[in-house]
């Protein structure tokens, strides 16, 4: 019938095509896939439990197949009720002489040092560039001296043979001789080097003398007569240069060109003959001529670069301070240079003992030729350290070469420098910030005021207690060889014999000293006599004194000051003399709501409120109780409550019922507020002192609310006795020792805060037997699932086989909610037992076969099996699948066995899959009708080992079959 189907659909399509109907070689052929069922079976527990192998055990698990659920448990309603109570509130309030204060007083002295400083202080010199030099002339040839002017060979013919005598002597021969380097000079010292190289064909004999001559031929001579000359006591033979030399120059003037005069003859050593042609009488002799280690008295020059020092010593002011090191607050240095030179110059001046930073002072000045810099620089942080009571001041000058041009200069050219240190102006001492060394320092002293801060307008009180406190913090000096003091005098708190009080000498340290005199109420028994300003403000006056020590070596901070802390706290006094303003004697209080409560409204049912007083004073006193937070129901005002009290009524005595009343708003703890009014004539001087009080009792009892709403610290709740009545407790469970049970208790409540709950649960028999478990459990508001409450291991209570269960108890409230009396806490409980299996060797699930009809295809290309198994059993085995055409065959007595379809070995709490391929006589089986039938073979568990069944738990197996055929068309046939 497939086959006719998947033909006749071909055939439909083939003639619904409009191209041309293929040749049987052209048809396709392609491979198809059918499924088809072999049945799903799913077995429960209670399948298992027809093997007679498998070993049943009451336990746990309240949905198991042999549980005992007793639902039926109910809890009686716990209702919130009168629970909601609050502590009884007690407070006493005493009101006397002791509530004249006066303010605490923190005054902070502040004491500097006398400003340490010195006097201005200056020096000058000057510095003349002294013999300045200028570069040396390099050696320069003069025009060649020829024989022809030595010797006359005029008289002779060209070629002729000329014999020249011995010892001939020759004319002077003038030459010039420029210099480069200077157009006129006059040399202190220096010299002139010259030297002669002999080209001649005859010798130049001894000696030869050179002398230096002005332009106009007139010798050069220095100062003293001295002519510019030299002798060379030797002959040089042709072709040889004469050694250098040299001819010292002192105070011989010089310009730029001058003439060299040579003297001599030739042929010392003999007569000598020579053909008079032109190349033998213009053979010639010539002078080099140099000057070096010029230094000058004057010169028109090329100035080269020169240095020179002009290092001074610049001595301190005498100063009554010894000054190792000193930082400067306020100071400048001035520096005045005046150029005397006609180069420009460089002066660099370097200051060892002035530093910023660790930094040397050092500034490099440029001064044009003949002119004058002045500059004023700050000093201000610059740190002076005199050697032997002075500055070393470096100075270097430079001056810069003037190559190409030449210049003017003598040896009384130079440089003036002067240095002046001083403060902010010109005049000024410098003044310092900080210090090392010796201060010449007087005591410091300070006379001051402190304010008294009073309702009372004191004459005169005796102090009960107070304490007096100082603390120094000497930020001055850092360090000290010798102990500094500090006392300070309070005229005005003066002790029994009107002494004033005194403090000190006290040693400080440097840095915070915490100076406590005595012991805690040191003031007390001294005696306090405010003076009074035209303003009526009063006050204390003090005298304090520092001694810093003289001759001393420190290190001081002069920028900062000595503080002296002066505390005065907690003064109360046993009289008071004065003039009592009306809110003098003001008592004003709180008292704190019990516990950690921070409420928002409650809402009183009940509760009362006692008020006694007791006036001692003597006075009119009006005593105010207002409490804000106590609302009226009706009216919306607060509790407030005025008590007069005259001097003749000793005692009051009052009560009022809270139930009209409501609280609202007590987040911040505090209410009761307590306020009390001495009524004083404020024109009169009086004397009042510590026996004299009121006194007023508060009590808050009995309170009960209806409804509270907040931060509640914790309330608690007693659960009622409730017994409830086991029904039907199956006969089965009684003789079996359980070893696994369950308690769920489902909480029923609308507690609008989170509780904590303890609750007992007793199960009792008729035999008189009881058990017992305690439940501790804490339950959200706003958290479901907390109100439900699981108790495991409960065996003891269910192993006496309970007739009925005793639930008693206590609920702890506490936290953020709202409650009110008709909240309630109840519930119901289930009792769960559910059941334990183990498993034999050999044991095995049998089902009934089942009858499948495939009506498979004739020829087949393959034929697939498909096995799946979900096993939510904590048990293992194996599905042994059989198959037969007669369900005869799976009779133990019959001769013939089943085949066997698939093994499938499934594991616990699984889902697992598995494929066979039938390739033998089975595949002919499934294609008529058969039966199939699944065998579970359930693994042995080991010994101990039980395994919890519950009734959810299954084993579900799913089979089908996969055919694969083929279709090929080319043929005319189908496969």
């Amino acid at each position: 019938m497939k086959r006719t189907i998947i033909a006749s659909i071909l055939i439909i399509l083939i003639q619904r095509c409009s191209i041309d109907f293929p040749g049987k070689s052209e048809m396709p052929n392609w491979d198809v896939e059918l499924n088809f069922p072999l049945g799903t079976k799913t077995f429960f527990a209670r399948d298992m439990m027809k093997a007679s192998t498998v070993t049943t055990y009451i336990s746990q698990e309240g949905d198991s197949i042999i549980a005992f659920a007793n639902d039926a448990l109910g809890m009686e309603r716990t209702v919130v009720g009168d629970s909601l109570k609050i502590d009884n509130i007690t407070e006493s309030y005493t009101q006397s002489i002791e509530d004249v204060t006066v303010e605490n007083i923190d005054e902070k002295v502040i004491m500097d040092m006398s400003v340490v400083s010195i006097a201005p202080f200056d020096d000058d010199w000057s510095d003349n560039v002294g013999p300045a030099t200028v570069r040396d002339n390099l050696p320069k040839g003069s025009t060649p001296a020829k024989l022809k002017e030595l010797f006359d060979f005029t008289p002779y013919g060209n070629g002729a043979e000329v014999t020249i005598p011995q010892n001939t002597e020759y004319p002077s021969i003038y030459r010039p001789v420029d210099f480069d380097e200077f157009d006129k000079v006059v040399i202190k010292e220096g010299f002139m080097d010259v030297r002669i190289l002999n080209d001649l064909i005859v010798e130049l004999g001894s000696p030869i003398i050179i002398t230096f001559c002005n332009p106009d031929s007139t010798e050069i001579m220095n100062d003293k007569g001295v002519v510019l000359t030299t002798t060379y006591n030797g002959s040089l033979q042709p072709g040889e240069t004469s050694p250098v030399f040299p001819i010292p120059l002192s105070n011989h003037p010089l310009e730029n060109l001058i003439l060299a005069r040579v003297e001599g003859v030739i042929c010392g050593f003999g007569s000598r003959t020579v053909m008079n042609n032109s190349e033998n009488i213009n053979s010639s002799f010539n002078m080099f001529v140099s000057t070096r280690d010029i230094v000058v008295r004057s010169a028109i020059a090329i100035v080269p670069e020169q240095n020179f020092d002009t290092t001074s010593t610049v001595a301190m002011p005498e100063s009554e301070h010894e000054i190792i090191s000193a930082t400067v607050k306020s100071g400048n240095l001035k520096i005045n240079l005046n150029n005397r030179l006609n180069v420009e110059s460089l002066v660099n001046i370097n200051i060892p003992g002035l530093t910023q930073s660790g930094v040397i002072f050092n500034e490099t000045l440029t001064i044009p030729p003949i002119s004058g810099i002045n500059k004023i620089l700050s000093l201000d942080d610059y740190k002076i350290t005199p050697e032997n009571d002075s500055i070393l001041v470096y100075s270097f000058v430079k001056t810069l070469t003037t190559d190409p041009n030449k210049v003017y200069i003598d040896e009384f050219q130079g440089i003036d420098l002067e240095v002046f240190f001083f403060g902010t102006s010109e005049g000024d001492s410098i003044i310092f910030k900080e210090f090392e060394g010796i201060v010449d320092q007087d005591d410091i002293e300070k006379e001051g005021e402190i304010d008294i801060d009073s309702d009372t307008r004191i004459t005169s009180a005796t102090i009960s207690r107070g304490t007096i406190e100082l603390n120094l913090d000497n930020k001055v000096i850092q360090e000290i060889d010798a102990d500094m003091t500090l006392t300070l005098v309070i005229p005005d708190i003066v002790d029994e014999s009107n002494n004033p009080i005194a403090i000190g000498p006290l040693t400080v340290s440097p840095g915070m000293t915490p100076l406590f005199i005595n012991a805690d109420n040191s003031l007390a028994g001294y005696k306090l006599r405010p003076q009074q300003r035209a303003d009526k403000e009063q006050y204390v006056t003090y005298d304090a004194e520092i001694i810093v020590p003289r001759d001393t070596y420190g290190i001081y901070d002069l920028e900062e000051s000595f503080i002296t802390d002066i505390k005065i706290t907690g003064l109360r006094f046993s009289s008071v003399t004065g003039y009592f303003n009306e809110e003098a004697i003001v008592k004003e209080d709180s008292t704190s709501f019990p516990g950690n409560n921070k409420l928002d409204l409650a809402d009183f049912k009940d509760g009362i409120l006692n008020i006694h007083t007791e006036n001692h004073f003597g006075l009119y006193a009006d005593v105010s109780f207002v409490i804000p937070e106590f609302m009226n129901k009706q009216t919306g005002e607060p509790l407030e409550l005025l008590i007069n009290m005259n001097p003749e009524e000793m005692e009051y005595n009052q009560q009022i019922g809270l139930q009209d009343y409501i609280f609202s708003n007590m987040k911040e703890r505090e209410f009761l507020y307590y306020e009390s009014k001495i009524s004083i004539p404020t024109s009169e001087e009086m004397t009042l002192d510590a026996s004299k009080n009121v006194n007023a009792d508060i009590k808050i009892e009995n309170i009960v609310l209806n409804s509270i709403k907040g931060h509640i610290d914790t309330i608690e709740v007693k659960i009622a006795e409730v017994e409830e009545k086991v029904a039907d407790f199956p006969e089965e469970l009684k003789d079996i020792n359980l070893e696994e049970t369950t308690l769920e208790v489902h909480f029923d409540t609308n507690i609008g805060i989170d509780f904590e709950l303890d609750m007992e649960i007793i199960s009792c028999n008729s035999e008189g037997d009881s058990e017992a478990v305690h439940v501790h459990h804490i339950i959200k508001k706003d958290d479901p699932a907390t109100r439900i409450v699981t108790i495991d291991e409960a065996n003891q209570l269910l192993n006496i086989a309970p007739d009925n269960f005793v639930f008693s108890g206590n609920i702890r409230l506490y936290g953020e909610g709202e409650i009110d009396q008709e909240q309630y806490l109840g519930g119901q409980i289930n009792v769960l037992v559910p059941l334990i299996i183990s498993v034999d060797a050999d044991t095995k699930i049998e089902l009934d076969p089942e009858k499948i009809t495939t009506d498979l295809p004739d020829e087949l290309v393959s034929v697939f099996i498909h096995s799946e198994i979900d096993n939510s059993f904590d048990l293992t085995g194996l599905v042994r699948t059989l198959i037969s055409r007669d369900t005869t065959d799976f009779l133990p007595e019959s001769s013939k066995k089943p085949d066997t379809l698939m093994v499938f070995r499934f594991v616990g709490n699984q889902i697992q899959e598995q494929q066979i391929e039938i390739i033998d006589d089975r595949m002919n089986m499934l294609k008529d009708s058969c039966y199939i039938k699944n065998e579970i073979e359930l693994d042995a568990t080991l010994p101990g080992e039980k395994i919890k069944v519950l009734t959810r738990d299954r084993l579900k197996l799913f089979m089908y079959g996969t055919i694969v055929g083929h279709i090929d068309l080319s043929d005319g046939e189908e496969k």
